[in-house]
């Protein structure tokens, strides 16, 4: 609308400017002329409204020449002077110069368009490229690059279709004009299937009624267009193979009902469909990257739930063995993974302590259960049995290939702070944070349940020993973290 308004402003300032200078030359033409008789050497003056008229209007300043010739002539001829030839060459000059000025700015005229169109043209093409940083999903990106090809090559239709056979993917906008699904011209003799094997372009200017095209394609290729095409209306097309990496992705229809739209593009048509392959290449290899992203994540999760099934069996299998313990290696792992959340650690990490608080007490699996439901007091020889399961533990899962250190967790359980612990009596930093939360979670638990030498503790028995081992035995944030639970209620359920 402001560009309207503004044009027809410009018009409008244009025409009375000249409109006041014609004027001005014809009064002085007859002014010069009639009164002193001198009409020549002031109609130099006619030359400054024709060379603008030219340089705006172009070819219709040879209207305005002609007008001044008459005027011109007519002067002259009601002057005192004769015409001779010198009132001609001037009045053939009327046209000459303004012909030429007006070829001069026809040439300016079409170059700023040209420059135009390729400006918007380039425009178009980083459109393109940039189609793929906007959205990821498969089709609203082939929609898209669909609708930035129609636009920028003026097409009525375009349509894209993708060479690959094991997908089954073809995406056509093709079903509006009623034409058959592109995959069945693949098998037809035509311009597509000679395309798909010439690895050649091709662009048709016009489509005639009896289905001949022109100009004459290259040498092989049809030399009539598919009978569908005819019937819709077209007049022209260009198909053009989506090229990549040197090798060919799938072809570019572009479809007009209007004779020559796509004449002596074909450089940049061939960009186009350079732009487009590469979108379209890289838009296929991130669905690739996604299903193996995808199924990658699937593998994880089902060998996380093996993992878990394992765990969670071998769990059971050991209760079996030590009823008095049954349960406490679950609510181990139970209470290790809320603390786990609580310092924040990720799913991966979190899953790994679960794991470990299953199988912190494998090591058992190896000692008699004679020793483990023992309701006296133990001997040394059988304390140092009971101390060994540990090591034990860590033996058996030494070997197993876990993307966590399942077996050095349940090596260290039962070390402490102060290096009070056993069986290599680490202290401080050599023990690691899933080392600390599973032994203080292995004692509170194991002080809550009942225990073949000895009932359950009592919560206030409980604090105390997390009260009095904070800072020294235990690690201070797990302390309170478990001092909260309990005080809240949170534990044991």
């Amino acid at each position: 609308m402001i560009n309207e308004k503004i044009s027809k402003s410009k018009t409008k300032h244009r025409f009375l400017i000249l409109f006041v200078l014609v004027g001005i030359s014809i009064l002085l033409t007859y002014y010069f002329g009639l009164l002193r008789s001198e009409p020549i050497p002031y109609s130099h003056f006619f030359y400054i409204p024709l060379i603008l008229t030219a340089i705006w209007y172009t070819k219709k300043a040879v209207y305005l020449a002609i007008f001044f010739i008459v005027i011109y002539l007519s002067a002259t001829y009601f002057s005192p002077q004769l015409i001779t030839i010198a009132h001609f060459v001037r009045s053939i000059s009327f046209v000459v110069v303004p012909s030429v000025v007006g070829w001069i700015s026809t040439k300016r005229i079409r170059a700023e368009k040209y420059l135009k169109i390729k400006v918007e043209q380039l425009s178009d093409l980083a459109q393109i490229s940039q189609t793929f940083s906007v959205t990821l999903d498969f089709n609203q990106v082939l929609s898209q690059i669909n609708t930035l090809v129609k636009e920028t090559t003026r097409s009525d239709y375009t349509s894209i279709m993708l060479k690959d056979e094991s997908s089954r993917k073809f995406w056509s906008t093709e079903k509006l004009l009623g034409l058959p699904p592109i995959e069945n011209r693949i098998r037809k003799e035509g311009f597509t299937k000679w395309i798909l094997q010439s690895d050649q372009g091709v662009i048709i200017d016009e489509i005639y009624a009896d289905g001949t095209v022109s100009p004459a394609p290259h040498e092989g290729a049809p030399r009539i267009a598919d009978p569908e095409i005819v019937k819709a209306g077209l007049k022209s097309f260009a198909i053009l193979p989506l090229k990549s990496k040197g090798h060919t992705l799938g072809l570019l229809y572009l479809y007009s009902f209007h004779p020559y739209t796509f004449h002596d593009q074909l450089l940049f048509l061939t960009t186009v469909a350079a732009q487009t392959a590469v979108a379209v290449e890289n838009l296929q290899l991130y669905e690739q990257a996604q299903q193996e992203i995808t199924m990658r994540k699937q593998a994880e999760e089902t060998l996380q739930r093996s993992f878990i099934q394992l765990a969670e069996t071998t769990s059971r299998a050991m209760e079996i063995q030590d009823p008095y313990t049954a349960g406490h290696q679950y609510q181990v792992a139970a209470l290790a993974r809320r603390v786990g959340e609580k310092i924040g650690f990720d799913q991966k990490r979190l899953l790994g302590l679960y794991l470990a608080g299953l199988l912190h007490d494998i090591g058992k699996i190896s000692i008699p259960t004679e020793i483990l439901t023992h309701p006296g007091t133990l001997n040394e020889p059988e304390w140092a049995l009971i101390r060994s399961h540990p090591q034990r533990g860590y033996e058996i899962l030494a070997n197993a290939e876990f993307p966590w250190p399942i077996a050095g967790i349940i090596l260290h359980h039962h070390e402490r702070l102060d290096g009070s612990g056993y069986p290599n009596g680490l202290k401080g930093d050599d023990l690691s944070l899933e080392v600390r939360i599973i032994a203080v979670c292995d004692v509170v638990d194991a002080m809550f349940s009942d225990r073949p030498y000895r009932p359950a503790r009592s919560t206030e028995e409980v604090l105390d020993e997390l009260h009095v081992g904070k800072g020294v035995k235990y690690d201070s944030q797990v302390v309170d973290i478990l001092l909260d639970l309990i005080e809240a209620g949170e534990y044991p359920e």
